[in-house]
């Protein structure tokens, strides 16, 4: 083989090389694009979770506050000019009331209860992409 054709040869080489290293490159960027999908996607629904959670927290601390005010009211020792007090036929009304809104409220836990669970096998099942995602790198 003459050298020109040495030449010639070497260079068809390096352009297969460089396909391949192409071909590479492509398969790296598409695998970091779907990487990328996945973390926004947990990125968006993280917070908005956070926000829900939050919110149910601060209806049972309102709903605790609401309790504590009535069972001071109850309280024997529960002075005429207290905030609380009320006489026993509005205590009755106010506990007709209150259970009402405890009945509604754990409704409510029981609804965000099943709605948190959902959200998080979301969650795992979008962690575990995120995983296979890096081990397909």
């Amino acid at each position: 083989m003459d050298e020109l054709q040495q030449l010639k040869q070497e260079s068809e080489q390096w352009r297969a090389d460089h396909l391949r290293w192409l071909a590479d490159a492509d398969s790296w960027t598409h695998h970091t694009q779907r990487l990328i999908a996945v973390l926004h996607k947990l990125e968006r629904s993280l917070p908005e979770h956070t926000a829900k959670l939050d919110q149910h927290v601060e209806l049972i601390m309102q709903h605790e506050e609401t309790i504590n005010r009535y069972e001071c009211g109850l309280d024997p020792n529960c002075m005429t000019s207290c905030d609380s007090y009320i006489n026993l036929e509005k205590q009755r009304a106010f506990h007709d009331r209150l259970r009402k809104l405890h009945l509604k409220m754990q409704l409510h836990h029981q609804q965000f209860s099943e709605q948190y669970k959902n959200q998080m096998t979301i969650f795992y099942q979008q962690a575990q992409q995120l995983m296979q995602e890096i081990t397909e790198l």
